[in-house]
């Protein structure tokens, strides 16, 4: 029933996902993991609004074993629990991008992760292995393609791995390579170093809880150079004009592909002053170059963790609740000070 189910929600799908030869191998990748008979049971399958109508027109006994997403970006949420583990596809559609992942953890400690970026012409690949062991990474591999109108785009892999390996570790990127090729020689270590770095990382985010004022993603390099051209009119009182070089133009994209569609943003101070240095195109090698940025969509917010290193970023985000919200305007009283922030909140000027 349950790979019945499936596979008329994935027909559904709008033809821009589903006749994208990287969705498809995932879709069969998916399929061929659940076992012919695997019943429903206690998984959880949401599609969207005009999804559920589709499906529910067709099939109407289906509407008994799935959910109608509140939001019609949620194009799919599947949560599917089996004998050996558990599999999670989101699939969300923001207009321009969509956003695939697929997860399966295995109850031996096997983590396997797939997610893809799918734009107009180009669809970007990423898959992650990891086996855990007493809560340690005992293995670890990355990989990454680009496909632009059908075909592969050539890369430098070992670098791309080397990329990603420190940023998921902690390490410096000209000695990624050699942890990541002697793994287990190093496992302890990176182990131990990334979860001090972890900690680090916590508490430094419990302390840049200063936030900028309200901006459009697309905007913010004319944000940053608005901003310094003022400060630079007020210290020297002319005029300054401030071109954006291609290097911090890289870093809003890498941004852009990770928080997807937003009406507006706002950004932690840290994060927003190593971009500063980007567009002055400063070295920040000692500067905190993690941060927050928190995106609006439709009346809804979702934090960001972004972490940016030689022109590239790395992020997770979750959905964050009111309470939460008024915990990180509270965290720094400044906050009630920057212009555009309450009324981003749509918390007026009460506290």
């Amino acid at each position: 029933m349950l790979k019945k189910v499936l596979e008329e929600i994935l027909h559904l799908l709008p033809t821009n996902i589903s006749e994208n030869e990287v969705f498809e191998n995932i879709a069969d990748v998916l399929l061929s993991e659940l076992p012919v008979n695997t019943e429903i049971g206690a998984s959880r399958l949401a599609i969207s609004p005009s999804l559920y109508s589709t499906l529910v027109k067709n099939n109407p006994e289906l509407s008994t074993y799935v959910i109608e997403n509140e939001h019609k970006e949620n194009l799919a949420n599947f949560t599917i629990f089996l004998n050996q583990g558990l599999i999670t596809l989101r699939i969300r559609d923001y207009g321009d991008l969509i956003a695939i992942k697929l997860n399966a953890t295995s109850f031996d400690g096997i983590i396997k992760n797939i997610d893809v970026a799918i734009f107009d012409d180009t669809t970007l690949l990423e898959t992650t292995f990891e086996r855990h062991k007493e809560d340690k990474i005992i293995e670890y591999d990355y990989n990454k393609r680009i496909f632009e109108d059908g075909n592969e785009v050539e890369l430098d892999t070992e670098q791309e791995k080397d990329i990603n390996f420190s940023q998921k570790f902690y390490v410096p990127v000209k000695e990624a390579r050699n942890y990541r090729l002697n793994f287990k020689k190093y496992t302890d270590f990176l182990n131990v170093n990334r979860d001090r770095e972890q900690k680090r990382e916590l508490d430094l985010h419990s302390i840049d809880n200063l936030f900028t004022s309200p901006f459009i993603l697309k905007d913010l390099d004319a944000y940053i150079r608005k901003n310094l051209e003022k400060e630079l009119e007020e210290t020297f009182e002319r005029e300054e004009s401030i071109v954006a070089p291609k290097k911090l133009d890289n870093v809003i994209k890498e941004i852009e592909m990770i928080i997807g569609n937003s009406d507006e943003i706002v950004m932690s101070n840290y994060l927003y002053l190593a971009l500063e240095c980007y567009l002055l195109e400063i070295p920040n090698s000692d500067l905190y170059n993690k941060g927050v940025i928190i995106k609006k969509l439709n009346g809804e917010y979702t934090l960001y963790y972004l972490h940016i290193e030689n022109d590239k970023a790395i992020g997770t985000g979750k959905p964050i609740t009111e309470e939460e919200i008024r915990q990180i305007l509270n965290s720094n009283p400044n906050n009630y000070e920057i212009e555009g922030l309450l009324e981003f909140f749509n918390l007026g000027y009460s506290r």
